[in-house]
């Protein structure tokens, strides 16, 4: 795989970037169904990225977009039935086309915010085997070594991409409400538990939003899952997400409204707010 070179004209760098993402996107392995349904997502955030940021900036980008294919390419599909990959693509196209953000540490993170919280094992693998050896990584030892490879995973992010980047990523994984929800493994309602679980993930959301960084990244995710619910077939799971997400509109309106937010965003407050006061209304 040719190696990019800082000294040579843009053209150059441009076509040897696109090289080497074509032979590294056939490398990954993603299956071929898949692929097909995101392409024209693929496409259009590929050419985003290449009218809006320096060639510097776009092989970063690239970077980031090629670690989150690898990570999530098997991870279950969507609610609505869409490949998993296509969420991160969606959640950095907003941050850059929608609220016009051009941070490169912003859009790195923004394609990768969910793979400390969903991939850790995969980001930290060869760690875990340069401390323990030809071990078996099973469900196990990830349980009982969770917060260990989840430091490993923040590790590789941040010598991969930046302490940046790492940081944000941080507060963006979500931590293990099961847990917290029930410490003892009491033998509870469900139902309690579910509440409990949501008012957990609440507050979550209400602190890491105070972070600039963070609320536009968080923001972007959240508008993706929330704005599709209304479209989902009425189920226990569409229930369950309403219950879920709309206490958690109020407090992103709450967040937009309260000040010291990124500049680019101010100018959309308006906007977000009203995308997120209808689908609200719709789901209640």
């Amino acid at each position: 795989m040719r190696n990019f070179d800082s000294s040579e004209p843009d053209e150059v760098r441009r076509e040897a970037m696109n090289f080497n993402f074509e032979q590294k996107l056939t490398e990954i392995g993603i299956d071929q169904k898949k692929l097909a349904l995101v392409k024209p997502e693929l496409d259009h955030y590929r050419q985003l990225v290449a009218s809006e940021f320096l060639i510097d900036q776009q092989e970063k980008t690239q970077l980031a977009l090629l670690k989150m294919l690898k990570l999530h390419k098997d991870q279950a599909d969507r609610p609505g039935g869409k490949p998993y990959i296509s969420h991160p693509i969606e959640v950095s196209r907003i941050l850059v086309e929608e609220f016009g953000n051009r941070d490169v540490d912003l859009v790195s993170a923004s394609l990768l915010h969910d793979s400390v919280e969903d991939q850790a094992k995969e980001l930290a693998f060869e760690e875990i085997r340069k401390q323990y050896g030809d071990i078996v990584i099973d469900d196990t030892f990830v349980e009982t070594h969770k917060e260990e490879i989840r430091s490993l995973a923040l590790k590789i992010i941040a010598s991969e991409f930046s302490e940046k980047v790492a940081r944000i990523l941080d507060k963006l994984s979500n931590p293990d409400f099961d847990a917290l929800a029930n410490p003892d493994h009491e033998i509870l309602d469900k139902n309690e538990v579910t509440k409990k679980k949501n008012n957990l993930y609440l507050e979550h959301v209400k602190d890491i939003i105070q972070d600039p960084d963070v609320l536009v990244i968080k923001l972007a995710d959240f508008l993706t899952n929330f704005t599709t619910v209304p479209d989902l077939e009425d189920s226990s799971q569409k229930t369950k997400f309403i219950r879920k997400y709309v206490p958690v509109a109020k407090v992103f309106i709450d967040r937009l409204n309260q000040g010291n937010i990124p500049e680019t965003l101010e100018e959309k407050k308006e906007d977000i707010i009203r995308r997120l006061v209808s689908t609200s209304g719709k789901l209640t």
